[in-house]
């Protein structure tokens, strides 16, 4: 007679997959969708173009991080565009950094 626990059934012939978790997903997300490095945990590759040679910050790019700042990932548009994005402000004494700029690796 056939079990009524719809838990012991098989579906399909294959066995039940789980449904990834939130914090898996979240960890998906903050990894290059090209070379699969996971920023999260700080990995790099560097002949990635969307990882660009640094995790999910890096030094301001305008000015070779002298100025002490660090500018952050824009995480969508880097898996969008498949190059790494920045965004930030460099905090250089020089009039062009009154507002944030956006960084492109190429």
């Amino acid at each position: 007679m056939p079990s009524l626990d719809p838990s012991k059934e098989k579906s399909h012939g294959g066995p039940i997959q789980e449904a990834p978790t939130i914090e898996t997903l979240r960890n998906l997300y903050n990894s290059c969708f090209t070379c699969g490095v996971s920023w999260h945990e700080a990995h790099i590759s560097l002949d990635c173009r969307e990882c660009g040679g640094y995790a999910l910050q890096r030094p301001c790019p305008e000015c070779d991080g002298k100025c002490s700042s660090y500018w952050k990932r824009n995480i969508s548009n880097s898996h969008e565009k498949r190059k790494a994005i920045w965004e930030g402000k460099c905090n250089g004494n020089t009039k062009d950094n009154v507002n944030p700029a956006t960084y492109v690796f190429s």
